[in-house]
Protein backbone atom coordinates (compact mmCIF):
# COMPACT_ATOMS: atom_id res chain seq x y z
CA UNK A 1 0.00 0.00 0.00
CA UNK A 2 1.48 3.56 -0.78
CA UNK A 3 0.63 6.34 1.18
CA UNK A 4 2.84 9.18 -0.20
CA UNK A 5 2.49 9.88 -4.04
CA UNK A 6 2.20 6.99 -6.11
CA UNK A 7 1.53 5.87 -9.39
CA UNK A 8 -0.44 2.73 -10.87
CA UNK A 9 0.89 0.86 -14.22
CA UNK A 10 -2.33 1.42 -16.04
CA UNK A 11 -0.93 -0.31 -19.43
CA UNK A 12 2.23 -1.61 -20.84
CA UNK A 13 2.23 -1.52 -24.60
CA UNK A 14 4.84 -3.09 -27.22
CA UNK A 15 5.61 0.19 -28.91
CA UNK A 16 4.73 0.11 -32.95
CA UNK A 17 7.96 0.33 -34.26
CA UNK A 18 10.33 -1.46 -32.28
CA UNK A 19 8.67 -3.97 -30.13
CA UNK A 20 11.77 -4.47 -27.63
CA UNK A 21 10.58 -1.59 -26.11
CA UNK A 22 7.45 -0.88 -24.06
CA UNK A 23 5.23 2.07 -23.82
CA UNK A 24 4.65 2.32 -19.51
CA UNK A 25 1.29 4.22 -18.40
CA UNK A 26 0.30 5.42 -15.11
CA UNK A 27 -2.77 6.16 -14.09
CA UNK A 28 -4.01 6.58 -18.13
CA UNK A 29 -1.30 8.53 -18.94
CA UNK A 30 1.37 7.37 -20.85
CA UNK A 31 4.98 8.15 -18.56
CA UNK A 32 8.02 6.48 -20.95
CA UNK A 33 9.09 4.40 -23.52
CA UNK A 34 11.29 1.69 -22.00
CA UNK A 35 13.35 -1.61 -22.99
CA UNK A 36 11.37 -4.52 -22.31
CA UNK A 37 14.26 -6.38 -20.69
CA UNK A 38 14.11 -3.27 -18.09
CA UNK A 39 10.55 -3.83 -17.65
CA UNK A 40 11.42 -7.44 -17.02
CA UNK A 41 14.29 -7.05 -14.95
CA UNK A 42 12.16 -4.92 -12.59
CA UNK A 43 9.53 -7.14 -12.63
CA UNK A 44 6.79 -4.10 -13.73
CA UNK A 45 3.39 -5.55 -13.94
CA UNK A 46 -0.52 -4.26 -14.55
CA UNK A 47 -2.20 -2.73 -11.84
CA UNK A 48 1.68 -2.20 -9.74
CA UNK A 49 2.01 0.81 -7.94
CA UNK A 50 5.45 2.63 -8.46
CA UNK A 51 6.84 4.72 -5.50
CA UNK A 52 9.00 7.70 -6.37
CA UNK A 53 12.51 5.90 -5.75
CA UNK A 54 10.96 2.41 -7.93
CA UNK A 55 10.47 5.28 -10.72
CA UNK A 56 13.58 6.81 -10.20
CA UNK A 57 15.67 3.63 -10.62
CA UNK A 58 13.48 2.99 -13.91
CA UNK A 59 14.50 6.25 -15.32
CA UNK A 60 18.01 5.15 -14.21
CA UNK A 61 18.14 1.64 -15.47
CA UNK A 62 16.63 2.45 -18.91
CA UNK A 63 19.33 5.03 -19.34
CA UNK A 64 21.79 2.63 -18.15
CA UNK A 65 20.14 -0.10 -20.63
CA UNK A 66 20.61 2.72 -23.52
CA UNK A 67 23.73 2.86 -22.82
CA UNK A 68 24.43 -1.05 -23.07
CA UNK A 69 22.38 -0.87 -26.56
CA UNK A 70 24.96 1.77 -27.83
CA UNK A 71 27.54 -0.60 -26.74
CA UNK A 72 26.83 -3.65 -28.59
CA UNK A 73 25.89 -1.81 -32.03
CA UNK A 74 29.57 0.04 -31.36
CA UNK A 75 30.93 -3.45 -30.88
CA UNK A 76 28.93 -5.17 -33.87
CA UNK A 77 31.01 -3.49 -36.93
CA UNK A 78 34.78 -4.84 -35.23
CA UNK A 79 36.74 -5.86 -31.58
CA UNK A 80 37.74 -2.41 -29.64
CA UNK A 81 39.22 -1.85 -27.06
CA UNK A 82 37.90 -0.67 -23.74
CA UNK A 83 39.19 2.81 -23.65
CA UNK A 84 37.15 3.13 -27.58
CA UNK A 85 34.20 1.83 -25.85
CA UNK A 86 34.57 4.31 -23.43
CA UNK A 87 35.38 7.48 -25.35
CA UNK A 88 32.47 6.45 -27.56
CA UNK A 89 29.94 6.43 -24.46
CA UNK A 90 31.48 10.17 -23.86
CA UNK A 91 30.31 11.28 -26.98
CA UNK A 92 27.22 9.59 -26.83
CA UNK A 93 26.82 11.80 -23.84
CA UNK A 94 26.03 8.64 -21.49
CA UNK A 95 26.36 9.99 -17.66
CA UNK A 96 30.12 9.56 -16.62
CA UNK A 97 28.75 7.87 -13.52
CA UNK A 98 27.22 5.00 -16.06
CA UNK A 99 30.04 4.47 -18.16
CA UNK A 100 31.86 2.02 -15.67
CA UNK A 101 28.81 0.27 -14.60
CA UNK A 102 28.39 -0.71 -18.74
CA UNK A 103 31.61 -1.45 -19.03
CA UNK A 104 31.75 -4.26 -15.94
CA UNK A 105 28.72 -5.39 -17.79
CA UNK A 106 30.81 -6.11 -21.16
CA UNK A 107 33.38 -7.29 -19.16
CA UNK A 108 31.58 -9.81 -17.83
CA UNK A 109 29.65 -10.77 -21.06
CA UNK A 110 33.70 -10.86 -22.63
CA UNK A 111 32.32 -8.79 -25.23
CA UNK A 112 35.55 -6.02 -23.96
CA UNK A 113 39.22 -7.43 -23.42
CA UNK A 114 42.30 -5.50 -24.49
CA UNK A 115 44.62 -8.39 -25.44
CA UNK A 116 42.08 -9.65 -27.40
CA UNK A 117 41.55 -6.63 -29.33
CA UNK A 118 45.26 -6.16 -29.72
CA UNK A 119 45.61 -9.36 -30.82
CA UNK A 120 43.03 -8.72 -33.34
CA UNK A 121 44.35 -5.12 -34.29
CA UNK A 122 47.75 -6.29 -34.64
CA UNK A 123 47.02 -9.66 -37.37
CA UNK A 124 44.29 -7.93 -39.19
CA UNK A 125 47.01 -5.03 -39.65
CA UNK A 126 49.85 -8.08 -40.70
CA UNK A 127 47.29 -9.16 -43.35
CA UNK A 128 46.01 -6.33 -44.69
CA UNK A 129 48.16 -3.11 -44.24
CA UNK A 130 51.52 -4.40 -42.64
CA UNK A 131 53.13 -1.49 -40.06
CA UNK A 132 55.95 -2.08 -38.00
CA UNK A 133 55.71 -2.66 -34.41
CA UNK A 134 56.88 0.90 -33.16
CA UNK A 135 54.02 2.03 -36.01
CA UNK A 136 51.68 -0.91 -34.47
CA UNK A 137 52.34 -0.10 -30.84
CA UNK A 138 51.37 3.79 -31.16
CA UNK A 139 48.33 2.65 -32.74
CA UNK A 140 47.22 0.29 -30.15
CA UNK A 141 48.36 2.95 -27.42
CA UNK A 142 46.46 5.47 -29.35
CA UNK A 143 43.13 3.01 -28.75
CA UNK A 144 43.82 2.91 -24.84
CA UNK A 145 45.35 -0.41 -24.78
CA UNK A 146 48.01 -0.44 -22.18
CA UNK A 147 51.69 -0.70 -23.18
CA UNK A 148 52.71 -4.03 -21.45
CA UNK A 149 49.52 -5.56 -23.13
CA UNK A 150 50.90 -4.34 -26.70
CA UNK A 151 54.58 -5.24 -25.90
CA UNK A 152 53.21 -8.91 -25.11
CA UNK A 153 50.89 -9.09 -28.12
CA UNK A 154 53.10 -7.87 -30.51
CA UNK A 155 55.97 -9.24 -29.44
CA UNK A 156 53.77 -13.24 -29.10
CA UNK A 157 52.99 -12.83 -32.90
CA UNK A 158 56.26 -11.44 -33.82
CA UNK A 159 57.61 -14.75 -32.95
CA UNK A 160 54.88 -16.65 -34.21
CA UNK A 161 55.86 -14.87 -37.66
CA UNK A 162 59.34 -15.71 -36.69
CA UNK A 163 58.50 -19.50 -36.42
CA UNK A 164 56.31 -19.62 -39.07
CA UNK A 165 59.27 -18.12 -41.92
CA UNK A 166 61.59 -20.10 -40.12
CA UNK A 167 59.91 -23.20 -40.63
CA UNK A 168 59.12 -22.41 -44.20
CA UNK A 169 62.95 -21.79 -44.80
CA UNK A 170 64.13 -24.92 -43.13
CA UNK A 171 61.34 -26.67 -45.29
CA UNK A 172 62.98 -24.96 -48.80
CA UNK A 173 66.13 -26.01 -47.58
CA UNK A 174 65.33 -29.50 -47.03
CA UNK A 175 64.06 -29.94 -50.84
Amino acid sequence: MCYSVCMRITALEPQVNNAERINLYVDGRFLLGVAAEVVFQMGLKLDQELEPAQLEQLRHEEILQRAVDLSFNYLSFRPRSREEVRRYLRRKETPPEMIDTVLARLDRLNLINDRDFASFWVETREQFNPRGAHVLKNELRMKGVARDVADEVIYEISARTVRTLWGELRGEEEE
